[in-house]
């Protein structure tokens, strides 16, 4: 899934260049300035994501397979969120630093460094409920018992 991502990320790059390339319709002239512009800093916006992807995710299998060694397999709301709250701090400050550095002011950059991460562990902690839904259901679909099922 991870490398799927990093391909998509890759194709669409390639994309948004050849569209800046490609002529425009005489009627839209005045549009392409505007539109090279805009699109000029996908390529670093999207390197920096695709960099910042590859290593939070990379990172957030790893540690969610650790944190399940040291659970015993228990506690998924631990592994998730222990995981997730590392690799989504590794994600925000590489994509920041490589998609914005030297073109905001540094301060504002930490701030906004900051804010994303936190929005991003108040995404982290609501989907908890939802990832151990979607182990129910997978158990349910393989024909496992889940852990209320056990203690019956």
């Amino acid at each position: 899934m991870v490398l799927g991502g990093f391909i998509a990320n890759l194709l669409m790059v390639l994309l948004v260049l050849t569209s800046v390339l490609m002529p425009i319709a005489h009627f839209q002239l005045e549009y392409q300035k505007i539109y090279s512009q805009v699109l000029s800093m996908a390529p670093r916006i999207t390197f920096a994501s695709m960099v910042a992807y590859i290593t939070a995710q990379t990172h957030d299998i790893y540690a969610f397979h650790f944190w399940g060694r040291v659970t015993r397999g228990r506690y998924l709301w631990v592994r998730n969120n222990a995981s997730t709250i590392v690799s989504q701090g590794i994600d925000t400050i590489i994509f920041s630093l490589i998609a914005f550095l030297y073109l905001i002011p540094f301060n504002s950059l930490l701030i906004m460094m900051l804010t994303l991460w936190l929005v991003k562990l108040l995404i982290a902690l609501l989907d908890t409920p939802f990832c151990y839904l979607g182990c129910v259901i997978i158990r349910k679909k393989l024909g496992l018992q889940t852990i209320w099922e056990k203690k019956m």
